[in-house]
């Protein structure tokens, strides 16, 4: 996935699916959106955007949140949300998974096997819902980290805006309400999460597995393993 910083500003890997999810009607909304859109940089100071970041995509969204099954209304907008991150790899400053900003991939580039790197992960949107936006969003230090995408050993780049530790995060169980949540893979279900191979396999990885994640994330790391149980 590469994305066009210029032509659509902060846009993730989301939005390159969406011809292949049934969604090519959205796909070609969002085309008008940007084509008409005299100010890009600005989420909200183009009408046509609004509708699409209120609009709820189901297979972006676990069934086990309630609280993205719909739209979230804050101040005077509405937002729709993803469960499934992007992995960048080890974090947005070393980005040496699948998906991170500007990136051009091919799966030759994948020499860890498609089989073997894992692709998207579980992750429910931040407690404030101010990060997971499926649409737009800057992440942290503008590279869609915490928003779209994260890292499987992801840093803390908000500084005092959310007064979590510095990281690196882990992959283990969590809370809604704990506002650090948002800088680790993790899911609603019992004992582990869902994560998506570059080979389009889906596998439920337990909480026991974590040590396997950043051997599972680089893309051509070259570690020697086998799929945890």
């Amino acid at each position: 996935m590469r994305v066009d910083g210029n032509r659509y500003r902060y846009l993730g890997w989301t939005r390159r699916i969406l011809p292949y999810i049934e969604q090519e009607p959205l796909w070609r909304q969002i085309e008008q959106a940007f084509a008409t859109d005299p100010h890009p940089d600005n989420f909200y100071g183009h009408p046509a955007h609004l509708p699409i970041l209120a609009t709820v995509i189901r297979v972006y969204v676990c069934p086990s949140d309630p609280r993205v099954q719909q739209a979230v209304t804050m101040g005077n907008y509405q937002y729709a949300f993803t469960s499934y991150l992007g992995v960048i790899g080890q974090d947005h400053l070393n980005p040496d998974g699948t998906l991170f900003s500007d990136l051009q991939l091919c799966f030759g580039d994948i020499r860890d096997g498609l089989n073997n790197t894992i692709l998207v992960g579980e992750r429910p949107p931040s407690f404030d819902f101010r990060f997971g936006w499926w649409y737009r969003g800057w992440g942290q230090n503008k590279t869609g980290s915490a928003e779209m995408i994260l890292g499987v050993r992801e840093l803390n780049a908000l500084g005092m805006r959310y007064p979590c530790p510095p990281g690196p995060y882990h992959f283990r169980a969590d809370q809604l309400d704990n506002p650090c949540h948002m800088f680790h893979f993790w899911s609603l279900h019992s004992g582990g999460a869902n994560f998506t191979a570059a080979d389009g396999s889906v596998r439920f990885l337990p909480y026991t597995a974590e040590a396997y994640l950043p051997a599972l994330a680089s893309r051509a790391g070259a570690e020697p393993w086998s799929w945890p149980d």
